[in-house]
């Protein structure tokens, strides 16, 4: 999956034109359905609070960094999936 920010800096407010994030991604040997393997993440935002965040996939994750984008006013986020 590819995310593109389209338009340039001078789009943003001078202190959200970008954004740190430390990821931890594991798989739990039983954690799918019937006991499969899953894929499990942690995203921790690198600011003041190091708020932490759990997803139980990737979507949920790839949710949450496009809300969070849209809510920091990167109104000009667009993804593909490959």
């Amino acid at each position: 999956m590819a995310i593109e920010l389209v338009g340039g800096p001078e789009s943003q407010p001078a202190g959200e034109r970008s954004q740190a994030f430390l990821l931890r991604c594991w798989q739990e040997p039983d954690g799918g359905a019937g006991g499969a393997p899953a894929w499990r993440f942690s995203l921790t935002h690198i600011d003041a609070e190091r708020e932490k965040k759990g997803f139980a996939n990737m979507e949920a994750l790839m949710a949450h960094l496009h809300q969070f984008l849209a809510a920091k006013n990167c109104t000009n986020l667009e993804g593909e999936q490959d």
